[in-house]
């Protein structure tokens, strides 16, 4: 969550840039040491980590057009569930977004979810986590007031990407 996507646009700095997050105190060592280098580095050769560096140069070059935002709280009542009819059916749900990538004037926002299943056991939990991330969309439209079109959870362990549409 530390890390400037603007400037890891290869995987050959993630581990250094890791080294120096820990040697600033930024972050712990022991923060440092669960790092996965290998799975940021693979994240940065998908396209969801292709959007994630475009965002972030675009944030650093003070583009205004777009907002990277990270480990984003938040509670929101509504709906949920196929029986819900009335206003007293709403119910809370509270999350943190990983990462949200909003451009306003667009219209558009993204979200997108790590994920630190073991490579043998994300596909037993994918279903719940496309439900969280159904509930996230719905939450995240309400509250910036303008549609959110998909959620990309990224399964770093197991190399997956999964794209929720919105």
């Amino acid at each position: 969550e530390k890390l400037d996507f603007a400037e890891i646009v290869r995987g050959a700095l993630v581990a250094e840039a890791i080294d120096t997050l820990a040697a600033r105190g930024v972050i712990t060592a022991d923060e440092a040491r669960l790092a996965d280098p290998d799975g940021i580095a693979w994240l940065l050769g998908t396209e969801t980590g292709k959007r994630v560096v475009t965002a972030a140069k675009r944030v650093k070059a003070l583009d205004r057009g777009i907002k990277l935002r990270r480990e984003i709280s938040f509670a929101w009542a509504g709906a949920v569930g196929e029986h819900a009819q009335s206003a007293g059916d709403l119910q809370t749900v509270r999350g943190v977004i990983d990462l949200l990538i909003a451009e306003s004037a667009r219209n558009r926002a993204e979200i997108i979810d790590y994920k630190t299943d073991s490579a043998w056991t994300w596909q037993g939990n994918l279903e719940a986590y496309r439900r969280q991330m159904e509930l996230y969309l719905r939450a995240a439209s309400e509250i910036l007031g303008y549609h959110v079109e998909r959620a990309t959870l990224v399964f770093l362990a197991a190399r997956e990407v999964v794209e929720v549409a919105g």
